[in-house]
């Protein structure tokens, strides 16, 4: 579970990266933040 932090990070594409990676087949990641907006533009570059 990641809460509020995907704005703090460099690169946020990289960090869903190594999550897929660690997770187990099958693995499911909670991720809760309140600028969805702004995460969507640093992951895709649009929101």
């Amino acid at each position: 579970m990641c809460r509020n932090v995907f704005e703090y990070l460099p690169d946020v594409q990289t960090t869903l990266a190594e999550f897929r990676r660690a997770f187990e087949p099958g693995g499911r990641l909670l991720l809760i933040d309140s600028d969805w907006g702004f995460v969507g533009r640093r992951a895709f570059g649009k929101c």
